[in-house]
């Protein structure tokens, strides 16, 4: 009993100082409980698809063709999610994106990696 309390306590946390820490490695086992249209299509629509959009008025320097509006445009990108969304968190541009959706990201980058 003391061994299960000691895990399930054992978990990742942010961090008191500076930026909230994401542990971005891969986990021995993708639960992939978190799926495109259960969570990551509302993630990208509220953090990305402003600028990361074909049809948007006004992409603030978003590279032409680097789009996030759909599963298959996420996916072909995922190297790019960890890079700057996990790991440089310099996007989204401004910021703001809690703790709890960083790592709910991270999980679903790493089940999407996972998924042949």
């Amino acid at each position: 009993m003391i061994v299960a309390l000691m895990i399930a306590c054992s978990g990742p946390n942010a961090t008191d100082s500076g930026s909230p820490s994401v542990d971005t490695g891969q986990p021995m086992e993708a639960s992939c409980e978190l799926g495109w249209n259960s969570w990551a299509s509302g993630f990208f629509t509220t953090y990305c698809t402003s600028c990361h959009h074909p049809q948007s008025a006004n992409r603030h320097g978003a590279p032409n063709g680097i789009n996030f509006h759909t599963q298959n445009d996420a996916l072909i990108h995922l190297d790019r999610v960890r890079v700057r969304v996990l790991n440089a968190q310099d996007m989204p541009l401004g910021g703001g994106v809690p703790l709890s959706d960083l790592q709910r990201l991270n999980e679903w980058v790493n089940c999407a990696e996972a998924t042949p």
